[in-house]
């Protein structure tokens, strides 16, 4: 795949990250950012509690959420561990349609709107790579939206060296993305908006990454 996961030498802080084994071209793509699809009650009902969302749970929702904070819990820094365990406020997260508008019961609500990778057991390896912000040299991937295939992955915005870490923006805060990863960096959920805002309204205008 022309990639691989590994320790980051220069912060210890960031732990893992994604690095290129040999040259990339720009546009290429990175790999697909899978992981668990959600639609927005189970992402409140989930991470709600970061972001000052009130939800009551159900019965049903509360046995999920004990049996994902025990399995989470469990893993260790290098079984993938995500960064806060289970109370990592939705910080593996990403948008695949624009977020409930308030007091829009029932539309996007009840429509597979995030993918969370927060569970290294459920995911792809793609969950390891590493915030950089926009404007700085080090970002150079960019995040893809196919809503309507519930598909989410990376393209490089330029050529990457042999050995270069692949980082992308993880956008910035809104009231269902509050920083809880390491180091305050933002959630991945709004680095991902406008894209997909743009793939739902184009209802499926994307492409593979296959």
């Amino acid at each position: 795949r022309g990639y691989e996961v590994r320790l980051c030498q220069d912060d210890p802080a960031k732990g893992r990250g994604v690095f290129a084994t040999r040259g990339q071209r720009k546009g290429s793509v990175v790999g697909v950012y899978w992981g668990e699809i959600l639609t927005r009650r189970q992402f409140v009902a989930r991470h709600g509690w970061r972001h000052g969302v009130p939800v009551v749970p159900t019965a049903a929702e509360r046995a999920e959420g004990a049996a994902r904070r025990a399995r989470l819990d469990a893993l260790a820094d290098d079984e993938g561990r995500p960064m806060g365990g289970s109370d990592n406020g939705g910080s593996y997260a990403l948008l695949l349609l624009p977020d409930q508008p308030e007091g829009s019961r029932g539309f996007l609500g009840d429509l597979p709107s995030y993918v969370d990778a927060e569970d290294p057991g459920r995911s792809s390896w793609c969950r390891y790579i590493n915030h950089a912000e926009s404007a700085a040299e080090g970002c150079n991937a960019e995040v893809k939206v196919d809503g309507l295939r519930r598909l989410v992955w990376l393209e490089l915005s330029r050529d990457v060296r042999r050995g270069e870490e692949v980082c992308f923006h993880y956008g910035d805060d809104n009231e269902l993305s509050v920083a809880a990863r390491k180091r305050a960096q933002p959630n991945k959920a709004t680095s991902a908006m406008a894209a997909a805002r743009e793939a739902a309204a184009g209802w499926g205008a994307g492409r593979s990454a296959d």
